[in-house]
C-alpha cells in the first residue's frame, strides 16, 4: 500500500465523551485490538535523521511500514508518504531486518479503537502516559472533524508518541528506553502533568 497520510492527534481526558461524539456523526466502530511495534533503524539513525520511519507492528496482523516525510509538507498536520505490506511471520521480518543492518531502537505498546466515518479515520489510543485522539483525513478535513467534536484546533498536537515520550523521559529522568505498560506501570504516572504540551499547537 502506498499513500499520502495526514493526520494530527490530541490528549483527551475521557474517551468515552469522545467516542460518544465520533459516532454521534455518523461513524461506525472497528473495535479495539492491543499493538505491538517496533521501530527500526541502522547504525547511522540514517532513517531518524531524514524525520523517516520504519516500523514493524503486530496487532489482528503484522505489518510493515516505512514513513517517509511528502515532497511538499503542509505544517498544520503530520503528513507522511506511507509504503506498507503485510506479512505472515512477526518474528522471522525482525531478524530479516537485523541481518540487513537493521536494528531494534524502540518498542512502544497501545491499545487503539479505530472508528471509520467516510474517509475519515478517528483512533482512541490508549498509551502508557495518556489517552490521545488520532484524526486520520485530507489535509482540509481534519480541522473541520476536530471542530464538530468540539476540539481545539490550537490543542492539537504533531508530535509522534516517541517525541512526546522523549519529552516524559528527559522531565521525568527516566532510565527505561521503551514505551511499556510494565514500564510505566511502577512510576503512578499522571497523564495530566502532560496537558500543557497541547495548548499551543505543538
Amino acid at each position: 500500500m502506498n499513500k499520502i497520510e495526514s493526520e494530527v492527534k490530541f490528549f483527551i481526558t475521557d474517551r468515552n465523551i469522545i467516542r460518544e461524539k465520533i459516532l454521534a456523526l455518523g461513524a461506525d466502530n472497528k473495535g479495539t485490538v492491543f499493538e505491538y511495534n517496533i521501530l527500526f533503524d541502522n547504525k547511522n539513525d540514517s532513517l531518524f535523521h531524514k524525520k523517516s520511519i520504519l516500523r514493524l507492528r503486530k496487532d489482528k496482523k503484522n505489518r510493515l511500514t516505512l514513513k517517509i516525510p511528502p515532497e511538499n509538507t503542509n505544517f498544520q498536520v503530520k503528513s507522511f508518504k506511507e509504503l506498507e505490506v503485510n506479512i505472515d511471520d512477526f518474528d522471522t521480518m525482525a531478524v530479516i531486518l537485523k541481518s540487513i543492518g537493521f536494528s531494534q531502537k524502540l518498542i512502544y505498546e497501545k491499545y487503539r479503537e479505530t472508528l471509520l466515518l467516510d474517509n475519515a479515520s478517528f483512533c482512541i489510543d490508549s498509551m502508557p502516559f495518556g489517552n490521545f485522539l488520532e484524526i486520520e483525513a485530507e489535509v482540509h478535513e481534519i480541522q473541520q472533524l476536530s471542530s464538530k467534536i468540539g476540539l481545539c484546533w490550537s490543542k492539537r498536537s504533531i508530535l509522534s508518541y516517541f517525541e512526546i515520550f522523549k519529552i516524559i523521559k528527559d522531565k521525568r529522568m527516566l532510565s527505561f528506553n521503551d514505551i511499556t505498560f510494565k514500564n510505566f506501570a511502577p512510576l503512578n504516572f499522571q497523564p495530566e502533568t502532560i496537558a500543557y504540551l497541547f495548548k499551543s499547537g505543538k
